[in-house]
């Protein structure tokens, strides 16, 4: 019991040559194992610890852990299958397990964790750089892994870590949107994103068993996108040159001249699922190599290398109208992940002013997906993880107003008086109930942009002419000026020759 524990502990580093020690089927409880864990420090030859069957609760887990924290055990086996352990406790034990520099099993079969002690274990394992670690969590009661995942908790989690590195540079975004664009496979103007990797994406990468950002070479994704697969192709790449440039109306041309000042932007890489997955090899939710269920780690792995989510908003909204979206958003605000937005077209109007009528948003029922199994999972994570659907009814709509409110604002701010004067004119009729003055928002806020647009294109253009000008003016001079120097030189000649004739005479 407890008091062997004790004495056990007592004696422990007095026998430094001990490299196995087991002690299953032993009722020592969380005393017992809070004992033992004070001894492990000071016993550096130990290397595998057998607890099974030992009583060992959250506490016990507790201890432990901050044991394995001090980095003073070389203890490379950890055994702790058929006892009391929790989520809260296995929590503990993984984030242990990733700043362990020694241990290489961590038995943990037979307790009584859930999916996010699992979730846990897995999201700690995707983040270590080494890839020996064996981790059985067999016989718990998860959702989300099927039992063969269960038995080696590291193989979702190195799925993770290759997932995680399927990042797009937006210089080969805009490259594939462009080349596909010039010989018909994509249609800028009707192509959904679901159509692009139907028609060009699974074909192309069907040879190579990869997926499309596996076929090319880019560095560690920065932002996790966040889309909707039925919304245009166009507004998404659009979206993501956006948000790198900072611009509102970016070139999708990479080879454009504006590119020469924002070279930088071509080089951010991003995380679009669509061109991260590879979309012709499915595996069943819960199988380690399963790409779908396991973009919520992504985020997180994203999100502990300073990366960011990024809602990419189509000119339709869908992405409001999208369970996966919204699951999506929901992780990263339950997370404190870093929530951005940039819009495909300009639209940026709060749900109010958007000139739908009655249209309903960020309810989990009228929300969409494009498989019935994707729903029976966004469903129980949602359950089980994060509040249920009432959670993120409540929080989603709110969180995705604001943001849409913020952009609408900074593009109300660079308006000019007059223009301002005349929208919150039409603000005011549209807030009174009259639904013509929504439309009248949503109608003269677009001309605006388009107005802004064709100004700015004149605008370059006019410079782009003024250089033009400015170069034949150097031209011109430069040859006016070799032209006064060769009339210089020739009238130097005779006079040089003569004056050589008078010094010889």
């Amino acid at each position: 019991g407890p008091e062997g524990a004790a004495a056990l502990a007592a004696a422990l580093p007095q026998h430094r040559a001990l490299q196995e020690l087991g002690l299953e089927g032993n009722s020592l409880g969380d005393e017992g194992i809070a004992a033992l864990s004070e001894a492990l420090p000071r016993s550096p030859g130990l290397l595998r610890l057998r607890l099974g069957s030992c009583g060992i609760g959250d506490e016990g887990a507790s201890h432990l852990a901050t044991a394995l924290k001090e980095q003073r055990t070389g203890l490379r086996e950890l055994h702790l299958g058929s006892n009391l352990l929790t989520d809260v406790g296995v929590s503990e034990l993984a984030l242990a397990l990733e700043e362990h520099k020694t241990l290489r099993v961590l038995w943990l079969q037979g307790n009584s964790f859930t999916d996010s002690g699992a979730l846990a274990l897995v999201a700690a394992m995707s983040r270590m750089s080494r890839d020996d670690v064996l981790c059985n969590a067999c016989g718990v009661k998860s959702d989300r892994f099927n039992e063969t995942a269960l038995g080696d908790l590291a193989r979702p989690a190195r799925t993770v870590k290759v997932l995680a590195r399927q990042g797009v540079t937006l210089k080969q975004l805009l490259k594939f949107f462009t080349e596909q664009t010039a010989v018909g496979k994509i249609s800028a103007a009707l192509a959904s994103t679901e159509t692009v990797v139907n028609t060009v994406i699974k074909p192309e990468t069907k040879p190579f068993r990869k997926s499309y950002s596996g076929c090319y070479v880019a560095d560690q994704p920065q932002a996790f996108v966040i889309h909707a697969w039925g919304g245009l192709f166009k507004d998404l790449v659009r979206a993501v040159a956006s948000h790198a440039t900072g611009l509102t109306t970016p070139k999708l041309d990479p080879d454009h001249e504006m590119y020469g000042r924002y070279s930088a932007a071509l080089r951010k890489s991003y995380f679009i699922d669509a061109l991260a997955v590879d979309q012709n090899t499915r595996y069943s939710h819960g199988d380690a190599r399963c790409l779908t269920d396991k973009f919520d780690l992504v985020m997180s792995l994203m999100q502990h290398r300073g990366g960011c989510a990024l809602l990419a908003v189509d000119k339709d909204y869908l992405p409001l109208t999208r369970l996966w979206c919204l699951n999506e958003v929901h992780h990263a605000l339950r997370k404190e992940m870093s929530l951005l937005l940039s819009f495909g077209q300009q639209s940026p109007f709060p749900r109010k002013l958007l000139g739908w009528g009655k249209r309903q948003w960020g309810f989990v029922d009228s929300s969409q997906v494009s498989r019935v199994e994707d729903r029976s999972m966004l469903l129980l994570e949602l359950t089980e993880r994060r509040g249920g659907p009432a959670a993120l009814e409540s929080e989603v709509p709110e969180a995705l107003e604001q943001l849409i409110r913020e952009r609408y604002e900074e593009e109300k701010a660079a308006m000019t008086l007059a223009e301002r004067d005349e929208l919150e004119v039409m603000e005011w009729k549209q807030d009174t109930g009259e639904e013509e003055g929504a439309k009248r928002i949503q109608f003269w806020f677009r001309r605006w942009i388009a107005f802004h647009e064709v100004a700015a294109r004149r605008a370059e253009q006019q410079a782009s002419h003024e250089r033009v000008a400015v170069v034949r003016i150097q031209a011109t001079w430069r040859g006016l000026l070799g032209r006064q120097e060769a009339a210089r030189h020739q009238a130097e000649v005779p006079r040089r020759a003569a004056a050589a004739l008078r010094l010889q005479c």
